[in-house]
């Protein structure tokens, strides 16, 4: 099938396998290939493993978002319906905070424990295309047609917007390590880096 998203455990010991033409979501011991747990959602766009705890958190074919606890297989909440099929997920690195592009210009921010949406980020113009995270967690960085969108995590506020390559395609928007940079595609061929200032 096609391969829609691939994710390593916090540990590296496990990776989840998310694919668009097979129904669930796989989970795969790294050393030795077994499958360890097998998450029914139908065919998956995105998962992702909390970088703090034993949690996996994946799309589901009927537009929503699902949490496990992915070893005993537990169901930890399950997300109210979106009209369109989320496309991706992301943990802010305090594995508090979940944040999904539900495909509607719109990040939704959940909570990990109550899986309530806490706030939404839905000044975009249009798709979004790919996503940053700071290592601190404190900032976000969007991309979408023609415009890099920087926002504050803890109030979802859009802190300012900066032109961009209207170009498709965009698959990142890294933070360096040290999170004083940020890279993006400001032309066809041209990659600009923004200073960060804490």
């Amino acid at each position: 099938g096609e391969i829609a998203a691939l994710c390593f455990s916090r540990d590296g010991g496990e990776l989840a396998v998310a694919d668009n033409d097979l129904p669930d979501v796989h989970v795969f011991g790294v050393r030795t290939g077994a499958r360890l747990k097998q998450f029914a959602v139908g065919s998956a766009r995105s998962v992702q493993f909390s970088p703090t705890e034993d949690v996996l958190a994946a799309s589901t074919a009927d537009h929503r978002i699902e949490l496990w606890h992915w070893p005993s297989g537990a169901s930890l909440w399950k997300s109210e319906r979106f009209p369109q099929r989320p496309v991706w997920i992301r943990f802010l690195p305090n594995g508090q905070t979940i944040l999904v592009d539900t495909g509607d210009r719109t990040v939704r921010v959940f909570d990990r424990t109550s899986g309530m949406v806490v706030k939404e980020m839905s000044q975009h113009r249009s798709g979004i295309q790919c996503i940053g995270i700071s290592p601190d967690g404190r900032t976000i960085a969007t991309k979408d047609e023609g415009w890099l969108n920087l926002w504050h995590a803890d109030s979802g506020q859009l802190l300012f917007s900066l032109p961009s390559d209207r170009g498709g395609g965009d698959v990142s928007v890294p933070f360096s390590p040290d999170g004083h940079w940020l890279a993006y595609r400001a032309k066809l061929n041209e990659v600009h880096l923004l200073p960060m200032h804490p």
